[in-house]
């Protein structure tokens, strides 16, 4: 969809260049400004940064296609039929997206996938509830919709939140998500397990891996 909106948006400005019936405004320099803006900061990130950052982008697109579709100078029987041509063409795109996304069943994703997850750990936190480890590795660094939930379980059913470090804890939840640069991910795991550290259980929840650790050279030290 946001390849055939940026098309039409390429077609419709070039034409209206071409015939010198287009003028640049305020409001129209600002959203392009910040289309330009946007797609350069994203040149910096790889990996997930347009579908975690900018998920609404595409109604930047729309506000300027409605702009350019909207300017009535010179609006001649040829424009009007281009206009009407490109809006049929959005419309149809539109309805075929609306009835597939109708027919089809709710993906198993996102926001479920990481309160499943949440849910696991909490569930099987067999230590003490009240002081317990979670580290999370996900491949845009900030894990805040796992913090969020963490907060809203501890709002709405009274359940601590977890700290990340090992200091008062000789066991550790990891939640691991899935990422394309494995180098990367082993650095974060060589550097976050210790090595007397032995793995308990292993789970998986769609591509997330669940990990709990116990590190018995902290057992033996605080038995001293």
């Amino acid at each position: 969809m946001q390849i055939t909106i940026l098309l039409c948006l390429f077609i419709c400005l070039t034409y209206r260049l071409y015939q010198k019936e287009f003028t640049f405004r305020k409001p129209f320099i600002f959203l392009i400004t910040l289309g330009f803006a946007l797609f350069a900061i994203s040149t910096f990130y790889k990996d997930t940064f347009w579908p975690y950052y900018y998920e609404g982008i595409q109604y930047l697109m729309i506000l300027v296609f409605g702009y350019i579709i909207t300017v009535r100078k010179n609006n001649t029987k040829i424009i009007q039929i281009i206009k009407s041509i490109t809006l049929a063409i959005l419309l149809i795109f539109g309805l075929n997206k609306l009835s597939s996304e109708v027919k089809q069943l709710p993906a198993y994703d996102g926001m479920q996938v990481q309160r499943d997850i949440v849910d696991f750990i909490q569930s099987h936190n067999d230590s003490d509830k009240q002081n317990y480890c979670v580290k999370i590795y996900t491949p845009p660094v900030i894990p805040y919709t796992y913090n969020y939930i963490f907060l809203y379980n501890r709002i709405s059913q009274n359940t601590p939140e977890p700290s990340d470090s090992w200091a008062k804890n000789s066991t550790c939840w990891l939640i691991v998500e899935y990422d394309e640069n494995n180098e990367r991910k082993q650095l974060w795991l060589d550097n976050t397990i210790p090595q007397e550290a032995d793995k308990i259980i292993e789970h998986r929840i769609k591509d997330v891996d669940i990990y709990l650790y116990s590190n018995k050279q902290k057992i033996v030290n605080n038995n001293q």
